[in-house]
């Protein structure tokens, strides 16, 4: 059974907002990208690929900064959680 209150995401904004949505990149550069590599062996043409990796850089790098941030943020919270328990049991 759905749930119905939750509303379906139908534009391009709602799909791509951060809150409902991941960014996956699965190992394009062996197999798929690098000269050598699976894709090109089969005789996939790399070079149209090889154009867009920088394009990928973007998205993972805002990413990785995204998460360090919150995991910082958490480990902070975390540390002053336990200081202010201690320091309300002494």
């Amino acid at each position: 059974m759905s749930d119905v209150s939750v509303p379906l995401l139908r534009t391009l904004a709602d799909k791509a907002d951060p809150r409902h949505s991941a960014l996956l990149v699965i190992d394009v550069q062996n197999d798929f990208v690098a000269d050598g590599g699976f894709f090109d062996q089969v005789g996939g043409d790399v070079r149209v690929l090889q154009k867009k990796v920088p394009r990928l850089l973007h998205p993972v790098v805002t990413s990785e900064a995204i998460m360090a941030t919150w995991r910082d943020a958490s480990v902070a919270g975390a540390r002053e959680g336990i200081v202010a328990s201690a320091n309300a049991t002494s």
